[in-house]
């Protein structure tokens, strides 16, 4: 019989424990929280008692032990990037934290509401609450497999976005807003604006992507929306210069003078007193709207609208373009609909030549 083998694979928690995984050969036999006393003590254990078979059920008494014993099999696959594991992690804690409690015995279509409405009531998305209820039922899948708990699979949940649209502000509108921002919020809000880049792509940006006033395609976007070199507008132009001049002086890699600008500017415009402004709240991703409106609005080609924002024009028309009734009423006037022609010709029918 082969030995048993003891290896972290995660930690310290904030209680410092590891999160230790047990082999014999290519076999997993358990794998659990623990501190590294308490990790040999099990591991003796289970060569003086013989083990042959994963004890981890025994330890699975609440949705939460499933969640993270399921977290800890994710972090062992070799087949999902990085960005795909740290987003399966996020999920998970989300819904640990909102039914984590929950035994498993009494784990069913009431736990994955549960979560479901913990979520929403605390202001995420319907589509990060929708991926929250996923994982939790992922995990149970995972641990019914493996034998870890007994029941039934999870049946599926919708997650209704009941919420209105969001607003996009004009460019009047967007200005207002710049007005009231400061320092790097308010040229980070002004790169967007200008190039109608996402906020994530602008807070991502080092010095090596900006030539001049030329923001270059090598950021997360890339792999979204292909690699561009995106021009910069007037004032984005001014808020590149005190960046990069900001940036050389600490000195800095980055751009932006901190890791998550994204979050950071959506804190302060959460913060504005919209009432004082007078105009609906809107998020940073409105920008980007508010400028691929622009761009449509003005008549510019498709191709090289879509080749500027790095995506489709169905994408665009689809998701970002903003119709306002202003634009619609400019529609109907320039067509003409609904008004006499001022030369209305007379058609004559075409007579066929008689022969002969």
């Amino acid at each position: 019989m082969e030995p048993l083998r003891a290896s972290v694979r995660r930690g310290p928690d904030a209680e410092g424990c590891w999160y230790w995984r047990v082999r014999q050969g290519p076999t997993t036999k358990t794998h659990f929280w623990a501190s590294r006393s308490d990790a040999l003590r099990t591991v003796a254990a289970m060569v003086a008692e013989g083990h042959t078979k994963p004890r981890a059920a025994a330890t699975m008494a609440t949705l939460g032990d499933v969640l993270e014993y399921w977290a800890g099999a994710q972090s062992e696959r070799q087949d999902i990037t990085p960005a795909t594991l740290t987003n399966k992690l996020h999920r998970a804690r989300l819904a640990k934290r909102a039914a984590g409690h929950v035994p498993c015995g009494r784990v069913g279509l009431g736990t994955l509401e549960l979560i479901r409405d913990h979520l929403l009531g605390q202001g995420f998305a319907p589509t990060t609450t929708g991926q929250a209820v996923e994982v939790a039922r992922a995990a149970w899948r995972w641990a019914l497999r493996s034998g870890y708990v007994e029941g039934q699979p999870l049946p599926g949940l919708t997650v209704r976005d009941t919420r209105p649209p969001p607003h996009v502000p004009t460019m009047a509108e967007a200005w207002a807003v710049a007005d009231r921002l400061h320092g790097w919020r308010r040229d980070m809000y002004l790169l967007i604006l200008s190039t109608g880049a996402r906020s994530g792509e602008i807070s991502a940006l080092t010095l090596d992507d900006v030539e001049g006033h030329v923001i270059l395609g090598v950021h997360p976007g890339a792999r979204k929306t292909g690699e561009r070199a995106i021009p910069v507008g007037p004032a984005g132009q001014d808020a590149i210069d005190r960046l990069v001049a900001d940036a050389r002086a600490e000195p800095r890699r980055r751009l932006l003078p901190v890791r998550h600008g994204k979050a950071a500017l959506s804190q302060a415009l959460r913060r504005l007193d919209w009432a004082s402004i007078g105009i609906k709240p809107f998020a940073p991703k409105a920008l980007r709207s508010a400028a691929v409106s622009a761009v449509y609005g003005a008549g510019v080609d498709p191709g090289v609208a879509a080749k500027l924002f790095g995506h489709s024009p169905q994408t665009a028309l689809k998701f970002y373009r903003a119709v306002r009734s202003q634009d619609m009423e400019a529609a109907v006037a320039l067509a003409g609909l609904g008004q006499r022609p001022e030369d209305e010709r007379k058609v004559l029918p075409f007579r066929r030549r008689e022969e002969g």
